[in-house]
Parts: structure tokens; C-alpha cells; sequence
């Protein structure tokens, strides 16, 4: 059962974030962990750990206001201005598309090892794959949000056109908003949620299209990675 709306000041400290401050919050212990992590390893192996722990993190705040916001308390925060939003939100997707070239040039060092070093530097990769594509899917998911409660475009009868149908007829909250997105991430198409916008058609074909080429990307990676390992 989902836990009752959080409101006011019933709300809990981490759903008031702003993207910055979301931003810092993650990359704080991925720096850390980074630095501390670089004293024991060489190449890009820091580089991964510190990814992974930032990804953790991110992912943890956005599936936090998933978990907690109902629909009411999702449409006041997604509709609150946040400066620096879209710029973070395309910074972060790049980087996640990014993270594959680490994921890459780690791929000969991990060939040459043996034991737990092998095993270590594999889990490492895989942990960093799986999470800039549940990164890519978390910033889509707030993005998404956004797009559909500030659309103010009128249809034809007057009524505003929110851009996203669901299957309820209701508004929906972070959670339906991560549904939506995660299962574009995986399929790069749309399932029982009609689109109902221009604008959000075209956001949402990006988003397919990206979707499509990293998993693409990611399976080539991981066929090579293991396959090579296993030699």
C-alpha cells in the first residue's frame, strides 16, 4: 500500500529539493568514494565506482519522491520553478551516455586480470551499465513530469491538453510517471498510456530513440566484455 500524501510540513525534507541541490547530494559520495577508491586502483576503475555511487544515489532520490507524492503533491512540486533544470537534465543524460566510454577502456585491463580481480572489475562494469540506464530513466521520469503539468496548450474544446493519457483518466504521480518512462527505456514505445501532445510526442520519440541506442550499445559492451572475459 503506498504511503499517505505528503504534504506541507508532513513532507518529507527530501521531496523540497531542487535540481542543484539534487545534483550536489549525489555527487558528494561519489567524489568520496572516487578519491578514496583512486588510492587503491589505477585507470578507470575510480572513474566506475565513483558512477555507480553517484547513479545510487540519484536514482535513490528520484524513486524517494516515487515512493512518497502522490498525485496532488506531484503536480505542486513538478510545476515549481527550478532554475537550472533542463540544463542539469541534459547533462545528466549526456553523462550517462558517457559512462560507456569508461565502461569501454576498462574492458582491456579487465582481460588481463585473474580471480577477484576479474570478478571484481566485471561486477563493476555491470553495476555501471545498469545504473545510467536507470539514470536515464529517473531524469526522463522528472522531465516528464514537468512537461506534463506545466502544458498549458489549450485543445479544441478548451480544455488543457496534459499530453500523457492514462489508462485511469486520472493525473498521474512520480510512480506512474517512472512506469511510463521505464518501460519506453525498455520497449522504446508506448504501452496502455496514449500520448495526447505534439510537444510530448516529440519528447517522448527522443527519449525512444536514446533508449534504442543505448540498450544497443549496452549489449554490444556486454557481449564483448564477458565474452572477452571468459577467454
Amino acid at each position: 500500500m503506498k504511503p499517505p500524501p505528503a504534504h506541507g510540513t508532513a513532507q518529507h525534507r527530501l521531496t523540497h529539493l531542487s535540481a542543484w541541490q539534487r545534483q550536489s547530494l549525489a555527487l558528494l559520495p561519489a567524489v568520496c568514494a572516487g578519491a578514496g577508491v583512486a588510492t587503491l586502483f589505477s585507470g578507470a576503475v575510480p572513474w566506475l565506482v565513483a558512477w555507480v555511487v553517484y547513479c545510487a544515489t540519484y536514482v535513490g532520490l528520484v524513486w524517494h519522491l516515487a515512493a512518497r507524492l502522490d498525485a496532488t503533491a506531484t503536480r505542486q512540486r513538478a510545476q515549481r520553478e527550478d532554475p537550472g533544470a533542463v540544463m542539469l537534465f541534459v547533462l545528466v543524460t549526456a553523462a550517462a551516455c558517457a559512462s560507456l566510454l569508461a565502461v569501454a577502456l576498462n574492458v582491456q585491463a579487465t582481460q588481463a586480470l585473474q580471480g577477484w580481480h576479474r570478478a571484481f572489475n566485471l561486477g563493476l562494469m555491470g553495476l555501471s551499465l545498469a545504473g545510467a540506464w536507470l539514470l536515464i530513466q529517473s531524469v526522463f521520469t522528472l522531465h516528464y513530469a514537468r512537461v506534463y503539468y506545466r502544458t498549458r496548450d489549450t485543445a479544441e474544446q478548451g480544455a488543457p491538453a496534459r499530453g500523457l493519457a492514462f489508462p485511469d483518466g486520472k493525473d498521474p504521480d512520480y510512480l506512474d510517471l517512472l512506469y511510463y518512462s521505464a518501460v519506453i527505456g525498455m520497449t522504446s514505445q508506448v504501452s496502455d498510456v496514449s500520448i495526447r501532445s505534439r510537444g510530448m510526442r516529440h519528447f517522448t520519440l527522443l527519449h525512444a530513440l536514446l533508449s534504442f541506442a543505448f540498450n544497443l550499445v549496452v549489449l554490444a559492451t556486454a557481449v564483448n566484455v564477458f565474452a572477452g572475459a571468459a577467454g
